[in-house]
């Protein structure tokens, strides 16, 4: 209840640094107290905890933009800028939880974070088998097959937030805090493997910065699958039918898609290369 109340929406739409602070300290707070509740399941109850505490501000965000759009007659506004703030929200929820679990997966001893990120750890090494293999016999057929694989998957991620958002209102926060979560394991395990680099936090930022080109248009894919689902499903609760709410959830999902497409080229055929 009290961080489900701690951060107004009103307030955190003004101040995304506060976005940003609040998902870290909501991540830091759930996974300990999954680690003590649900040992054995904490890598994916404090998820759980992260999108319950999270869903209702985001849930308001959504249904605000939905009346100013009821009450703007014309709405003469473009689709991105109706939902610029709910981009920026889910955003720098990401971004908190990504750096809170890249900070602990780092900073525990190995028998806690085993145990609070076993599933993430899965995960990637599953990920780093599948593009070990990709890795070997014709490198043209190997690269459009890995793109296909890519871009199939990360599409089945999309429409699974897409279908979260509409179905359970802000339901792909789980899925963008489960990605979060897995990128954060991954900025940590690079940076232990580039080591130490003179700065402190410099091993992750460098880490960090060799997901981006294909990482960021990969998770903004799923921040705006999200909010079409949840325009969606918000707009049929109001009874709201109108060509306006269908176009919105439309181009968003298509943006998405284009995103999506946009990751693969990247993580294929550019980002192995720099």
């Amino acid at each position: 209840m009290v961080f489900e109340n701690i951060l107004d929406y009103r307030l955190a739409e003004k101040k995304c640094a506060l976005v940003l602070i609040y998902s870290f300290i909501l991540t830091t707070v759930s996974l300990f107290v999954a680690y003590h509740i649900f040992p054995q399941n904490s890598s994916i109850v404090f998820l759980f905890l992260i999108t319950i505490s999270s869903a209702q501000m985001v849930y308001n965000e959504l249904k605000e933009d939905e009346d100013k759009d009821e009450k703007d007659m014309h709405i003469n506004r473009d689709f991105l800028k109706r939902n610029e703030r709910v981009i920026k929200t889910y955003t720098f929820l990401f971004l908190g939880c990504l750096i809170a679990v890249s900070f602990w997966h780092s900073a525990l001893p190995t028998k806690y974070k085993d145990v609070l990120f076993s599933n993430q750890d899965e995960t990637i090494s599953a990920i780093r088998g599948g593009n070990a293999d990709a890795c070997t016999g014709n490198a043209m057929a190997n690269s459009v097959g890995a793109f296909s694989a890519i871009v199939k998957n990360n599409f089945q991620v999309m429409s699974i937030a897409f279908l979260f958002s509409f179905i359970f209102g802000s339901g792909a926060l789980f899925i963008i805090f489960w990605n979060a979560s897995v990128i954060g394991v991954f900025v940590s395990q690079m940076a232990l493997e580039i080591g130490h680099v003179g700065i402190p936090g410099m091993a992750h930022a460098l880490a960090l910065s060799s997901l981006c080109l294909h990482g960021a248009p990969e998770a903004l894919a799923y921040f705006v699958a999200g909010i079409a689902g949840g325009i969606l499903s918000i707009g049929i609760i109001k009874g709201k039918h109108d060509m306006v709410v269908m176009k919105d959830a439309f181009v968003l999902f298509c943006v998405s898609l284009l995103l999506v497409m946009v990751a693969g080229i990247a993580e294929v055929w550019i980002s192995p290369i720099l």
